[in-house]
């Protein structure tokens, strides 16, 4: 991919100045420090021969984030001996490329890294005299070369380097690699007798302790890393042996775990930890050595789930007594050696092709972050009753030492402990609570102190066999749902005409009505709009439109909703139970009532109405000039609603009666709504 050079230049200024200005949060090698461990990464060859290579932004990302260092090429034998020495089976030290050495130990002791020599012995990158010459060696020869090469190297870098790779990827599925330019020693005994690979390596562990006699040494290997494969048990075999039967002095062995995204699963990492269990209890320290997670073409993973892989490999691995580093196998994705081996895979590394740190990155800060942090579950609180139906919140004291999830479940607290509902949430690293909403099915049987919460901490995506800690309340009572209103709420200032939405609250015990009603607050609490919602049996809210007429009078806090919950078709008398909200103001609308003039129209709609005064009955004509849904209302003095009707009328000439015969006598207003119209008047009406 061809980088952008105007982008990395600005991100790498960025960077610096947030950093000049204490903006950038803990760097991933301080929080290492901090637990006593080391993060690090490789310095690749562009990035040897030129520390500056890319505007300086690989050689900030590396001294800003790592306190350990490894080299890629340039320790390996066809860079360090790359002429044939005078005497090939008694190197000296003048034969050795130590600027190469040197170019290292500088930069690192600069900044204040660990450094890993990588590596010794190896069958592969070998110089082109050695793979010319070698394969005509006698099996002493083989011997001489190395021993020679060896103390050698290690002499010079004693105190220089902090731990060796004396040998690397010696091993296959089914046993000891073979075409090597070192296989004579399997099948040709030296001058001592000695015959077979295992003499041959314990040799040059001895070799380099000669040279160093206080520098860890290593053996290094990829798909060693889970427990229990072939390879895996053909290289734990081999270290035991060398370490037991053949007294070789080796310390370690470094997992160089070269991973593709889906591969890396939590059974896959408990794996690795085992792998680190395994050999600890042998006597040996374990390090992650060439880390890095590739997303190929194809793959399910994304950068994501990269996230959670890189931080369960860094964590369970430093979770380790006998782990104490971590080493990437890239600064950045611009400078992976994923691409060049297979280029429909990459997106390796912690760093994008343009140094930015990705969700991969704070993965393996989080992983560090935790270090040392218990997994457990401190507090578990929630109600002591709860109804079917219901949502109790549940609130829950964690520690993760990463990202893990809290599982919180309502379940009997008695065999078989049904669980009746369980919410999982995902926790980052650290301490924390949560509040969990629990729904409470309404098929939860009613019972008294037979329930509790029970919660627990797991890996991302693991059940309650992969816990890490849970604590539950206990003595949670199921009760039965009674029914009520819970709470109303609605806008305390309506325009007439308008519709307001109403929340009402409920519990229903089975299926309820939930009735809505608009009305004056004081006798005789005329009622302007009704509105009815049949809900089912359980705990919940409804928002209710509740139309009002264009009539209803302007009045100040002198309306209130009233809502009651009744049986389905109940009314006003068969409540149980009912609330309300009062102090609800109508702004205007009504209060244009008295005033006919105020509803003149652009179309000439022709209403009249008779006999006024009126008696017992009045009736009103319209003429109009479509089809036209009406309302008709009819308010005494006071503002009271008397009488409503609402009708459909038809095109032309309509007659519509009102029956006022249960009405004192006195003067009133009529009002008459519809789509295209307003019309108001007053009627009298007589003893």
């Amino acid at each position: 991919m061809k980088i952008n050079t105007y982008l990395k230049t600005y991100f790498t200024v960025l960077l610096v100045v947030l950093q000049t200005h204490g903006l950038v949060a803990q760097s991933l090698k301080s929080l290492a420090a901090a637990k006593g461990k080391y993060i690090g990464n490789l310095m690749r060859d562009g990035f040897f021969n030129d520390h500056q290579v890319y505007n300086g932004a690989t050689d900030l990302i590396a001294k800003t984030e790592y306190n350990a260092l490894v080299l890629g090429n340039k320790m390996k034998m066809s860079q360090l001996l790359k002429n044939r020495p005078a005497d090939p089976f008694n190197v000296q030290i003048s034969d050795i490329n130590t600027a190469n050495i040197d170019r290292f130990v500088a930069y690192a002791d600069a900044n204040g890294m660990r450094k890993r020599g990588h590596v010794m012995i190896w069958y592969h990158q070998i110089p082109n005299w050695l793979q010319q010459e070698a394969p005509t060696w006698t099996a002493q020869q083989v011997y001489d070369f190395s021993r020679s090469y060896i103390i050698a190297l290690s002499t010079y870098t004693r105190g220089k380097i902090d731990e060796w790779d004396v040998l690397n990827e010696a091993v296959l599925w089914n046993g000891f690699r073979t075409n090597t330019w070192y296989d004579i020693v399997n099948t040709q005994a030296n001058s001592s007798g000695q015959v077979g690979y295992l003499e041959y390596f314990a040799s040059l562990f001895k070799w380099a302790r000669q040279g160093d006699p206080n520098v860890p040494l290593f053996y290094n290997d990829y798909s060693i890393e889970a427990y229990g494969t072939n390879k895996n048990n053909v290289m734990r075999t081999m270290v035991k042996d060398l370490k037991n039967l053949h007294n070789a002095p080796i310390d370690g062995v470094g997992l160089q775990s070269h991973f593709g995204i889906d591969q890396v699963t939590p059974t896959f990492v408990d794996k690795v930890g085992q792998t680190m269990d395994d050999l600890g209890a042998a006597g040996f320290t374990v390090n992650i050595t060439e880390l890095d997670i590739k997303i190929c073409t194809g793959d399910a993973g994304t950068w994501a789930d990269q996230r959670i892989a890189y931080e369960n490999i860094v964590a369970t691995a430093l979770s380790k007594s006998n782990c104490n580093t971590v080493l990437i196998w890239g600064m950045s994705d611009n400078d992976s050696w994923i691409p060049l081996k297979n280029s429909a895979c990459g997106d390796a590394t912690p760093h994008d092709s343009i140094f930015q740190k990705k969700p991969a990155y704070y993965g393996i800060r989080d992983a560090l972050s935790g270090l040392g942090i218990t997994n457990g579950i401190s507090a578990v609180s929630g109600p002591t009753s709860v109804m079917p139906g219901t949502s109790p919140i549940v609130s829950v004291n964690y520690s993760a030492s990463q990202t893990r999830d809290v599982v919180v479940m309502f379940q009997r607290d008695n065999s078989p402990y049904t669980t009746y509902e369980s919410v999982r949430t995902t926790v980052s690293v650290g301490t924390g609570t949560i509040d969990v909403a629990l729904p409470i099915d309404l098929s939860v049987p009613i019972a008294a102190a037979d329930y509790h919460y029970q919660v627990y901490i797991t890996p991302v995506g693991g059940n309650w066999g992969s816990k890490l800690g849970n604590l539950s309340q206990k003595n949670v009572s199921v009760v039965a749902i009674t029914d009520q209103l819970n709470s109303v709420n609605g806008p305390i200032d309506v325009q007439a005409g308008s519709s307001p939405v109403v929340s009402v609250s409920y519990a229903a015990s089975q299926s309820r009505d939930v009735v809505v009603m608009f009305q004056r607050d004081n006798n005789p609490y005329t009622t302007y709009k009704t509105v009815t919602t049949t809900v089912l049996a359980g705990i919940g809210s409804i928002n209710v439109n509740v139309p009002l007429p264009g009539s209803v009078p302007v009045a100040t806090a002198d309306y209130q909703y009233q809502a009651y919950v009744t049986p389905v078709g109940g009314n006003w008398g068969a409540r149980l139970d009912n609330m309300n909200q009062n102090n609800v103001s109508v702004t205007s609308g009504a209060a244009r009532v008295a005033n006919q003039d105020a509803f003149n129209d652009e179309k000439p709609y022709e209403i009249s109405h008779y006999p006024n005064p009126v008696i017992n009955e009045v009736f009103f004509e319209f003429s109009l000039e479509s089809s036209n849904a009406i309302e008709l209302s009819i308010f005494d003095l006071e503002g009271r609603l008397v009488h409503s009707v609402a009708k459909t009328m038809e095109l032309g000439n309509n007659k519509l009666s009102v029956d006022l015969s249960g009405q004192n006598p006195g003067l009133f207003v009529y009002r008459i709504n519809s789509a295209d119209f307003v019309k108001s008047g007053k009627l009298i009406l007589s003893e």
